[in-house]
């Protein structure tokens, strides 16, 4: 054998070698990375585990506040100097969550909603006092709770999203009450979506006590308009023809509300008219 041969013998010898050498390394490089798919599917599967966990004790411990702020000495309670930064936080913490996972709100029956369901609640309930309307109007946390309420009620569909509706018609609707709140909800596409709540039409599901809330967050919005910006959202999407058409209504809540409205509207129209 010539000496150029044995050098290239050599040569391949070396290079299966290395091919072996490179081999081994190639399968114990693909057995790591299945046994960190592996570890990352079952952390995966824990988080999503206590995820789930979470949500559904949040759920359950958020219905019982809920139901438990009916009663005014546990809202005294809750409002103390001492706790309502922390309860803001906790509140706008819980529906920021919510509203930047679900860009399509789920359906009412999961934790999720109920868990949401319960927080607004108690928005809803805590505000039933001047104490929880002043922390919600004049506290930049309260301010952030009024403002993720009326974005997810924007995205609200019907008839799955009716409950959480009317649960957050009735927390912005007790916050209104309050001289400055009506700046936080000065908001093109809550005004749009009360208008369309308000009409009444064939192909439309019809919920009364749902465009009752709805007549009556308007009509707490329009009592004091403190901003042209704000009238020309109301001249520009409330269809005054369909509240006109709420004042023959069965029911005299529904119509004495839309009576209201519409002369809030005429106020409204006169003061900014002038100018």
């Amino acid at each position: 054998m010539s000496e150029k041969q044995r050098e290239i013998e050599t040569e391949n010898e070396l290079l299966k070698s290395k091919y072996s050498i490179m081999q081994h390394e190639w399968q114990c490089q693909q057995h790591l990375i299945g046994q960190l798919i592996a570890q990352t599917e079952e952390i995966r599967s824990q988080i999503q585990r206590q995820a789930e966990f979470c949500t559904l004790i949040g759920s359950t411990i958020g219905d019982f506040l809920w139901k438990a702020t009916h009663k005014p000495d546990v809202i005294q309670m809750i409002l103390e100097q001492d706790k309502c930064a922390r309860m803001s936080q906790m509140i706008e913490h819980v529906l920021r969550s919510f509203y930047e996972t679900y860009r399509v709100i789920p359906t009412a029956d999961t934790d999720e909603v109920r868990f949401v369901l319960s927080v607004i609640g108690l928005v809803a309930n805590l505000s039933t006092t001047d104490a929880g309307r002043k922390m919600f109007s004049n506290s930049e946390n309260g301010n952030k709770v009024v403002k993720l309420i009326v974005c997810i009620l924007c995205r609200l569909k019907s008839p799955s999203g009716n409950r959480l509706k009317k649960v957050s018609y009735a927390a912005l609707y007790n916050i209104s009450i309050h001289p400055t709140a009506s700046s936080l909800m000065e908001n093109i596409n809550l005004i749009r979506t009360l208008n369309e709540e308000i009409k009444i039409t064939a192909d439309k599901e019809d919920v009364p006590d749902l465009r009752l809330f709805a007549l009556k967050l308007l009509s707490s919005l329009t009592h004091n308009v403190c901003t042209r910006s704000m009238y020309n959202l109301l001249e520009k999407n409330i269809t005054e023809s369909d509240i006109l058409c709420l004042t023959a209504a069965v029911d005299s809540e529904t119509e004495k509300t839309a009576r209201q409205l519409l002369e809030n509207l005429r106020k409204v129209k006169a003061q900014y008219e002038k100018k």
